[in-house]
């Protein structure tokens, strides 16, 4: 509901594509805070600096896996699409396929 009430709201206003992003990002917030007002130990929602910490050493490979993963797998689209132009790169594309 969040969501939508946003999207429109914003989509009156502004007439652009913003809205709709901005309407994802209204429904995941309200999902999260929905999750922790709901949630039945009633914990709410609290920041640990110790864990955080944790989590970030662990993840930051992984990040940087799906970075580096990223870069390999759409490398040679952005250089065939910079130097030889956008019809180039989409007869590369599909030429891949």
């Amino acid at each position: 509901m969040a969501g939508l009430l946003v999207g429109v709201c914003l989509a009156v206003l502004f007439r652009n594509v913003w809205a709709l992003a901005f309407s994802v990002v209204a429904a995941v917030i309200a999902q999260t805070a929905a999750s922790y007002w709901i949630h039945p130990i009633g914990r709410g929602l609290r920041l640990d600096w110790s864990r955080l910490r944790e989590l970030t050493a662990f993840s930051k490979w992984i990040v940087a896996y799906n970075v580096l993963g990223f870069w390999e797998q759409y490398m040679d689209s952005i250089v065939v699409g910079r130097f030889l132009g956008t019809a180039m790169l989409g007869l590369y594309q599909v030429a891949g396929r």
